[in-house]
């Protein structure tokens, strides 16, 4: 029987957020609304893995950070996609937008990070698998730290290299939840694996 319908769920609505983003970066259809329906849909994935809906496959296992983490980053984010598409002018509050974007970004990349501890610690998923959300964290943050080094670095050289990590910014925001839809997909059909039991005679009690 399958592991987990919940991974299942959970994967094919990563893959479908990958998708959807990889459609709007290629303008298909109304960018904006295709990257909130991608959000919805890695939030939605967010909190069946979270909560193991609805076979009770929690990735994160018993360990409540964890747990709470991912449900948390699931709602975060998507309220902030809705928030940022929401047309304003926020020109009077210039400064406070900054502050907000920054909080909004470090926030999340802590929720992640707590939540993809939290998985490969529980060790529900199985290794090395259990890394997967690790990695991925690290090549989502990787691209933005090397935009900010090189600006700090070289300014006027920056702008040569910026449609490379911008294209590669695109590549991994689109690559990683496919990757890890596919990675729960798979481990989904895999048979749980029966735990053993082991069984004293009545002679091997003596013994003892």
């Amino acid at each position: 029987m399958p592991r987990r319908r919940s991974w299942a769920i959970g994967g094919g609505l990563l893959v479908a957020s990958g998708v959807l983003l990889a459609a709007g970066s290629a303008g298909v259809g109304g960018a904006g609304g295709l990257r909130i329906a991608a959000v919805a849909a890695a939030s939605a994935a967010y909190l069946v893995f979270a909560l193991g809906i609805p076979d009770g496959g929690r990735v994160a296992g018993a360990g409540r950070t964890g747990t709470a983490s991912l449900a948390i980053l699931a709602v975060w984010s998507l309220v902030s996609a809705i928030l940022w598409a929401t047309p304003a002018d926020l020109t009077p509050v210039l400064d406070w937008v900054t502050v907000a974007s920054w909080v909004d970004l470090l926030g999340q990349l802590a929720l992640a990070a707590v939540a993809a501890a939290g998985i490969a610690r529980a060790g529900i998923v199985p290794s090395p698998w259990n890394r997967a959300p690790l990695w991925a964290l690290a090549a989502t943050v990787l691209p933005a730290i090397a935009t900010q080094v090189l600006v700090a670095a070289d300014p006027a050289g920056a702008q040569e290299w910026a449609p490379v990590l911008a294209g590669l910014g695109a590549l991994v925001a689109t690559g990683v939840p496919i990757s890890l839809g596919v990675i729960a997909l798979v481990l989904a059909q895999r048979p749980v694996p029966e735990r053993s039991v082991e069984v004293f005679s009545s002679a091997d009690a003596d013994l003892s």
